[in-house]
C-alpha cells in the first residue's frame, strides 16, 4: 500500500488546494510585475525594481519519489528499532523468565534480519550515503541481539559488553541516519520525518 493512500482525503484536498493557491500566486505575481499600471504608487516601484534586479533563488519543490523512498526507509528502520526497544524493556523488567527473554530476543533478531534484507532492496536514490548509515545501524542491532542470545545460551560477561556496545552503536548510527536523511529531504524541499 502506498503512503499516499494512507493520507486522509481531507489532507489530500488541503495539499491540492495549497498547491493551487501557490500556482495562482505565482501566476498572478508574475503577471502583476510584468504589467506596470499607472495606478501603482511610487513607493512600490522601487520595491518592484529591487525584486526584478535580484531574483530570489527558487526553492525546489518536494520530490515525491524522494519523499516516498526516504519515508519507507525510515519506517522500515523503525520496525527493527521497536523490536530492540521491546527486548530492552524485557531485560529491564528482569522478572527472571529466561525463556520469554530468549523468545523475544530471537523474534527481534529475526525482525532486524528481515529489515536488513528489505533495506538492501529498497530504492535509495538521492540518499544513498545516508541510507548506508541506516543499514549499518540495523546490522549493529542484529549483531547486538545475537550477542544477547549468545549470553543467554552461555553466560559470559564479555557477551554482555559486546551486546551493550553493539546496541549503543546501533542507536547512534540510527540517529545519525535519521538526521542525515532528513537533511537530504530538506534539500528536496521536504519536511523532516520525526521519530
Amino acid at each position: 500500500m502506498s503512503a499516499w493512500r494512507r493520507v486522509p482525503k481531507w489532507a489530500k484536498w488541503s495539499l491540492s488546494g495549497f498547491a493551487l493557491l501557490m500556482l495562482i500566486g505565482a501566476v498572478s505575481g508574475s503577471s502583476g510585475s510584468a504589467n506596470s499600471d499607472t495606478a501603482s504608487t511610487s513607493a512600490s516601484a522601487p520595491a518592484a525594481k529591487a525584486a526584478a534586479s535580484k531574483p530570489e533563488p527558487s526553492k525546489p519543490s518536494g520530490d515525491s519519489t524522494v519523499n516516498k523512498n526516504s519515508r519507507a526507509y525510515l519506517n522500515a528502520m523503525a520496525i527493527c528499532q521497536t523490536a530492540v526497544a521491546l527486548v530492552r524493556a524485557e531485560i529491564t523488567k528482569n522478572n527472571g523468565d529466561v525463556i520469554s527473554l530468549t523468545d523475544d530476543a530471537t523474534q527481534a533478531r529475526d525482525i532486524c534480519d528481515s529489515t536488513r534484507s528489505k533495506l538492501s532492496t529498497m530504492s535509495t536514490d538521492h540518499f544513498d550515503d545516508e541510507a548506508a548509515i541506516g543499514f549499518y545501524a540495523i546490522d549493529r542491532y542484529k549483531s547486538g541481539l545475537n550477542a544477547v542470545l549468545a549470553y543467554l545460551d552461555n553466560p559470559r560477561p564479555t557477551k554482555v559488553i559486546e551486546a551493550r556496545n553493539k546496541l549503543q552503536d546501533g542507536d547512534q548510527s540510527a540517529a545519525e541516519a535519521r538526521h542525515k536523511i532528513n537533511e537530504r529531504r530538506h534539500v528536496y524541499g521536504l519536511r523532516a520525518i520525526e521519530s
